[in-house]
C-alpha cells in the first residue's frame, strides 16, 4: 500500500466502545501518562499544503496518463486533507471519485479497498465491509484486509472482547504502527485505558516516519480515549496539545482541546484557538463552539448561523458521517431540540456505541422528552462497565428514571 493510502486509513480508527457489562468501570487513577514519542516531524502547515499539492498534482497527472495508482493515491489524499484539515468538500470528491475508480477498473480489489475506505469516511459502515469483501472474492488477502475489517466491525457495534483476539494476531504477524493502532482501539474499547495508552506508546517504537499526520492522529486518539471514555480530562489536555502542536490547524483536535480549555478557566485561549479556524475551514464544530463561547451576542448569532448552514449542508451530503456531531450542534447553539434528538436517534440505529447514546440522551434531555431519556439509558447500561463518562451520565439519570 501506499504511504498516502496506509496514513489514510489511520483516522478512520474507532474509539466506539462495544463492550458488555452493568457494573461502572471506576475512573482510572494514573496521575499522568507519558507523551511516548518526541522524535521530529515535518512542520504541520508545510505538510497541509504539500497534501494540497499532491491532490492538485495527483488529478494533473491522473489526466495526463490515467492510472488506477494515480487515482487511489488521489482519493487517499483527499481522505487525510478531509480527516486533518476539516476540508468535508473532499468527501464528496473522493466518493464521485471512487465510484468512478469501480466503473473504469471493475475487476480491481484496489479499487473495492479505496471505496471501502471513503464509504467508512462517511459512516457508511456496512456498505464498506460490503466492499472489503468483493476485494478479498477478486483476490486481495484477507490479512491485508484485517485490520479494516476489525475497525469497521467496532464502528457498528461488535463486541471488542470478540475482536481483541483478531487484533492481537495482527500485531503479532505484523508490528506495525497502524495495527499496534488498532490493538489499542480494541483495548480502549474494552475500558483497558492504561493497557491501551501503553499500546499507542509501542506503536512508535520502531516509527521513523517524518510525517506529522500520523503522529497528531495518535495524540488525538488517546487525547479522546482518557476525556471521553476514561473522564480523565486532565490526561486528554496534553496530548491534544501535542496533536495540534505537531499539526496546528488539525480541525478536530483544536477543538477538543478548546472544549477543555473552556472547562479550565483558559476560555481566552479557547476563543482565540476557535477564531483562527471557524471561517477558514469546511468543519462546522469551530464555529458553532465558538458561538457558544464568545459574549458578543451579535457574534454569537452570526456564528451559529454560519455553523448552522454549513451543518445543513453537509448533513444533505452524508448525513451518517455528521448525525453526531449535528446532533450536539443543534441540541444547543443550533437551537432545534428536535431536529437535535431525531438526527442523535438516527445515529443510535446506525452504530450503537457509548458515544450515540450519550449524545442521544443529551438530546432528548434538550428535546424535554423524559420517556426518550430513561429509554436510552436503560439501552445503555450494558456498556457502563467499560465506559466511565457513559457510567457517570447514566447514574445521574437513575433517580430521574425510577
Amino acid at each position: 500500500m501506499n504511504r498516502l493510502a496506509y496514513y489514510c486509513a489511520l483516522p478512520l480508527l474507532v474509539l466506539a466502545c462495544s463492550g458488555q457489562g452493568v457494573e461502572p468501570t471506576p475512573a482510572p487513577t494514573p496521575a499522568t501518562v507519558p507523551l511516548g514519542f518526541d522524535g521530529t516531524t515535518t512542520n504541520g502547515e508545510t505538510a497541509l499544503r504539500n497534501l494540497d499539492d499532491a491532490i492538485a498534482s495527483l488529478a494533473r497527472a491522473y489526466e495526463a496518463s490515467p492510472s488506477e495508482t494515480f487515482l487511489a493515491q488521489r482519493i487517499a489524499a483527499l481522505l487525510n486533507r478531509a480527516s486533518y484539515a476539516g476540508n468535508y468538500d473532499d468527501f464528496a470528491v473522493a466518493l464521485d471519485e471512487s465510484a468512478d475508480y469501480l466503473e473504469r477498473y471493475p475487476g480491481s480489489p484496489e479499487a473495492h479497498v479505496t471505496r471501502s475506505r471513503v464509504l467508512s469516511a462517511v459512516h457508511l459502515f456496512r456498505e464498506a465491509l460490503a466492499e472489503l469483501d468483493e476485494a478479498e472474492r477478486l483476490g486481495w488477502p484477507a490479512s491485508v484486509l484485517e485490520r479494516s475489517r476489525i475497525t469497521l466491525e467496532l464502528a457498528v457495534g461488535t463486541d471488542a472482547a470478540l475482536l481483541e483476539p483478531r487484533a492481537r494476531a495482527l500485531v503479532a504477524d505484523q508490528p506495525e504502527f497502524a495495527n499496534y493502532n488498532t490493538l489499542a482501539t480494541v483495548l480502549a474499547n474494552l475500558g483497558r485505558f492504561e493497557e491501551a495508552d501503553a499500546m499507542y506508546r509501542e506503536a512508535f517504537t520502531d516509527f521513523r516516519d517524518v510525517s506529522p499526520f500520523p503522529v497528531a492522529f495518535s495524540f488525538f486518539a488517546r487525547g479522546v480515549m482518557w476525556g471521553e471514555m476514561a473522564n480523565r480530562p486532565d490526561l486528554a489536555k496534553p496530548l491534544y496539545e501535542e496533536a495540534v502542536r505537531r499539526l496546528p490547524s488539525y480541525s478536530v483536535g483544536n477543538v477538543h482541546l478548546a472544549e477543555l480549555e473552556s472547562e479550565v478557566d483558559e476560555g481566552d485561549e479557547a476563543v482565540a484557538r476557535l477564531a483562527r479556524l471557524a471561517e477558514a475551514v469546511g468543519d462546522p464544530e469551530p464555529a458553532g463552539l465558538l458561538s457558544e463561547l464568545t459574549t458578543d451576542p451579535a457574534r454569537a448569532a452570526e456564528l451559529s448561523g454560519i455553523a448552522a448552514a454549513r451543518y445543513d449542508v453537509l448533513l444533505s451530503r452524508h448525513p451518517e458521517a455528521f448525525y453526531d456531531h449535528g446532533s450536539e450542534f443543534f441540541a444547543g447553539a443550533g437551537n432545534d431540540p428536535d431536529r437535535a434528538l431525531q438526527l442523535a436517534l438516527d445515529n443510535v440505529a446506525l452504530r450503537p456505541i457509548p458515544r450515540a447514546f450519550i449524545v442521544a440522551i443529551e438530546a432528548a434531555t434538550a428535546a424535554g422528552d423524559e420517556e426518550q431519556v430513561c429509554t436510552l439509558a436503560t439501552d445503555a447500561e450494558r456498556f457502563v462497565s467499560v465506559h466511565p463518562v457513559l457510567a457517570e451520565l447514566v447514574e445521574s439519570l437513575d433517580r430521574r428514571c425510577r
